[in-house]
Protein backbone atom coordinates (compact mmCIF):
# COMPACT_ATOMS: atom_id res chain seq x y z
CA UNK A 1 0.00 0.00 0.00
CA UNK A 2 1.24 3.51 -0.76
CA UNK A 3 2.08 6.01 1.96
CA UNK A 4 -0.92 8.30 1.56
CA UNK A 5 -3.25 5.32 1.46
CA UNK A 6 -1.69 4.08 4.71
CA UNK A 7 -2.59 7.40 6.32
CA UNK A 8 -6.20 7.19 5.11
CA UNK A 9 -6.46 3.50 6.05
CA UNK A 10 -4.98 4.12 9.53
CA UNK A 11 -7.35 7.02 10.15
CA UNK A 12 -10.30 4.90 9.07
CA UNK A 13 -9.33 1.93 11.23
CA UNK A 14 -8.62 4.30 14.13
CA UNK A 15 -12.20 5.63 13.92
CA UNK A 16 -13.63 2.10 13.72
CA UNK A 17 -11.49 0.85 16.63
CA UNK A 18 -12.31 3.89 18.76
CA UNK A 19 -16.00 3.40 18.02
CA UNK A 20 -16.03 -0.26 18.94
CA UNK A 21 -13.41 -0.59 21.71
CA UNK A 22 -13.14 2.99 23.07
CA UNK A 23 -9.41 3.05 23.88
CA UNK A 24 -9.53 6.86 24.21
CA UNK A 25 -12.62 7.09 26.38
CA UNK A 26 -16.33 7.12 25.69
CA UNK A 27 -17.53 7.45 22.13
CA UNK A 28 -17.87 11.04 21.00
CA UNK A 29 -21.10 11.00 18.98
CA UNK A 30 -22.21 14.11 17.16
CA UNK A 31 -25.62 13.71 18.76
CA UNK A 32 -24.17 13.97 22.30
CA UNK A 33 -22.24 17.23 21.89
CA UNK A 34 -25.12 19.51 22.91
CA UNK A 35 -26.15 17.35 25.87
CA UNK A 36 -22.55 17.35 27.16
CA UNK A 37 -22.39 21.12 26.89
CA UNK A 38 -25.69 21.52 28.79
CA UNK A 39 -24.50 19.72 31.96
CA UNK A 40 -22.51 21.35 34.76
CA UNK A 41 -18.82 20.51 34.57
CA UNK A 42 -19.15 19.56 30.93
CA UNK A 43 -16.31 21.77 29.66
CA UNK A 44 -13.73 19.91 31.76
CA UNK A 45 -15.19 16.51 30.87
CA UNK A 46 -15.39 17.36 27.18
CA UNK A 47 -11.88 18.84 27.31
CA UNK A 48 -10.43 15.67 28.82
CA UNK A 49 -12.17 13.50 26.23
CA UNK A 50 -10.93 15.74 23.42
CA UNK A 51 -7.34 15.55 24.70
CA UNK A 52 -7.56 11.75 24.76
CA UNK A 53 -9.04 11.69 21.25
CA UNK A 54 -6.35 14.04 19.91
CA UNK A 55 -3.58 11.89 21.42
CA UNK A 56 -5.18 8.71 20.08
CA UNK A 57 -5.72 9.90 16.50
CA UNK A 58 -2.43 11.77 16.17
CA UNK A 59 -0.42 8.80 17.42
CA UNK A 60 -2.17 6.30 15.14
CA UNK A 61 -1.45 8.60 12.20
CA UNK A 62 2.12 9.25 13.34
CA UNK A 63 3.01 5.58 12.97
CA UNK A 64 1.00 4.99 9.79
CA UNK A 65 4.21 4.61 7.76
CA UNK A 66 6.65 3.53 10.48
CA UNK A 67 6.76 -0.20 9.59
CA UNK A 68 8.06 0.77 6.14
CA UNK A 69 11.30 1.98 7.74
CA UNK A 70 12.71 -1.36 6.58
CA UNK A 71 12.67 -0.03 3.01
CA UNK A 72 15.32 2.53 3.91
CA UNK A 73 17.19 0.88 6.79
CA UNK A 74 18.19 -2.69 6.01
CA UNK A 75 19.30 -3.62 9.54
CA UNK A 76 15.87 -5.21 9.97
CA UNK A 77 16.28 -7.55 7.01
CA UNK A 78 14.00 -7.62 4.01
CA UNK A 79 10.98 -5.39 3.44
CA UNK A 80 7.80 -6.62 5.15
CA UNK A 81 9.83 -8.82 7.47
CA UNK A 82 10.50 -7.95 11.12
CA UNK A 83 8.77 -4.56 11.09
CA UNK A 84 5.62 -6.09 9.61
CA UNK A 85 5.41 -8.94 12.12
CA UNK A 86 3.79 -9.70 15.45
CA UNK A 87 7.27 -9.85 16.99
CA UNK A 88 8.09 -6.41 15.59
CA UNK A 89 4.87 -4.90 16.96
CA UNK A 90 5.53 -6.43 20.40
CA UNK A 91 9.14 -5.21 20.34
CA UNK A 92 7.96 -1.70 19.44
CA UNK A 93 5.29 -1.70 22.18
CA UNK A 94 7.69 -2.92 24.87
CA UNK A 95 10.39 -0.47 23.73
CA UNK A 96 7.90 2.41 24.06
CA UNK A 97 6.77 1.12 27.45
CA UNK A 98 10.39 0.85 28.59
CA UNK A 99 11.15 4.40 27.50
CA UNK A 100 8.02 5.61 29.29
CA UNK A 101 8.98 3.82 32.51
CA UNK A 102 12.55 5.13 32.34
CA UNK A 103 11.30 8.67 31.77
CA UNK A 104 8.80 8.43 34.63
CA UNK A 105 11.47 7.02 36.95
CA UNK A 106 13.90 9.78 35.93
CA UNK A 107 11.32 12.47 36.65
CA UNK A 108 10.39 10.98 40.03
CA UNK A 109 14.06 10.72 41.07
CA UNK A 110 14.46 14.41 40.34
CA UNK A 111 11.43 15.38 42.42
CA UNK A 112 9.03 15.96 39.54
CA UNK A 113 5.61 14.50 40.29
CA UNK A 114 3.84 12.81 37.41
CA UNK A 115 0.05 12.98 37.72
CA UNK A 116 -2.25 10.06 37.04
CA UNK A 117 -3.72 11.87 34.05
CA UNK A 118 -0.28 12.34 32.47
CA UNK A 119 0.45 8.64 32.98
CA UNK A 120 -2.90 7.76 31.42
CA UNK A 121 -2.14 9.95 28.40
CA UNK A 122 1.31 8.32 28.11
CA UNK A 123 -0.17 4.82 28.15
CA UNK A 124 -2.79 5.88 25.61
CA UNK A 125 0.00 7.23 23.38
CA UNK A 126 1.89 3.92 23.64
CA UNK A 127 -1.28 1.96 22.81
CA UNK A 128 -2.11 4.31 19.91
CA UNK A 129 1.40 4.20 18.43
CA UNK A 130 1.30 0.40 18.60
CA UNK A 131 -2.18 0.28 17.02
CA UNK A 132 -0.93 2.56 14.24
CA UNK A 133 1.77 0.01 13.38
CA UNK A 134 -0.76 -2.81 13.55
CA UNK A 135 -3.17 -0.93 11.24
CA UNK A 136 -0.30 -0.50 8.75
CA UNK A 137 0.35 -4.24 8.81
CA UNK A 138 -3.36 -4.97 8.28
CA UNK A 139 -3.30 -2.64 5.28
CA UNK A 140 -0.29 -4.40 3.79
CA UNK A 141 -1.80 -7.84 4.43
CA UNK A 142 -4.56 -7.21 1.88
CA UNK A 143 -2.00 -6.54 -0.86
CA UNK A 144 -0.70 -9.12 -3.31
CA UNK A 145 2.60 -9.57 -1.45
CA UNK A 146 1.09 -10.01 2.02
CA UNK A 147 3.24 -9.77 5.18
CA UNK A 148 5.48 -12.06 7.26
CA UNK A 149 3.25 -11.67 10.31
CA UNK A 150 4.80 -14.68 12.04
CA UNK A 151 8.39 -13.65 11.29
CA UNK A 152 11.00 -15.26 11.48
CA UNK A 153 8.99 -18.04 9.84
CA UNK A 154 8.77 -17.44 6.09
CA UNK A 155 5.04 -17.89 5.51
CA UNK A 156 3.27 -14.82 4.18
CA UNK A 157 -0.06 -13.86 5.72
CA UNK A 158 -2.70 -12.11 3.67
CA UNK A 159 -5.89 -12.49 1.73
CA UNK A 160 -5.96 -15.03 -1.11
CA UNK A 161 -4.20 -13.67 -4.18
CA UNK A 162 -7.41 -13.76 -6.22
CA UNK A 163 -8.92 -11.19 -3.82
CA UNK A 164 -5.80 -9.18 -2.99
CA UNK A 165 -4.98 -5.71 -4.23
CA UNK A 166 -1.85 -4.61 -6.03
CA UNK A 167 0.18 -1.65 -4.88
CA UNK A 168 -0.21 1.59 -6.79
CA UNK A 169 -3.18 0.42 -8.84
CA UNK A 170 -6.80 1.48 -9.00
CA UNK A 171 -7.78 -1.52 -6.83
CA UNK A 172 -5.76 -0.11 -3.93
CA UNK A 173 -7.52 3.24 -4.13
CA UNK A 174 -10.96 1.65 -4.51
CA UNK A 175 -10.36 -0.63 -1.49
CA UNK A 176 -9.05 2.14 0.80
CA UNK A 177 -11.71 4.67 -0.10
CA UNK A 178 -14.56 2.13 0.08
CA UNK A 179 -13.47 1.21 3.62
CA UNK A 180 -13.29 4.93 4.43
CA UNK A 181 -16.76 5.58 2.99
CA UNK A 182 -18.33 2.71 4.94
CA UNK A 183 -16.84 3.90 8.24
CA UNK A 184 -17.72 7.51 7.37
CA UNK A 185 -21.31 6.48 6.68
CA UNK A 186 -21.49 4.64 10.02
CA UNK A 187 -20.16 7.74 11.81
CA UNK A 188 -22.66 9.90 9.93
CA UNK A 189 -25.65 7.84 11.04
CA UNK A 190 -24.22 7.79 14.60
CA UNK A 191 -23.73 4.04 14.60
CA UNK A 192 -20.05 4.78 15.15
CA UNK A 193 -18.73 7.64 17.22
CA UNK A 194 -15.18 8.89 17.10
Amino acid sequence: MQGTNHLVFNATLAVATESLLHPAGPAFHWTNVFSWLAHAGAPSAVGTVLVYKCVYYSCTLLTARLPDVDQRIRIFGKHRGFTHSFVGVLFFAFALLGVGLLLTNFLLKHGIYVSQEVLTIGLLAILSLTLGCLFHIIGDSVTFKGVDFFWPSEGRVGVPQDYSIRNETWSEYIFVYCVMLVVGFLVGISFFGF
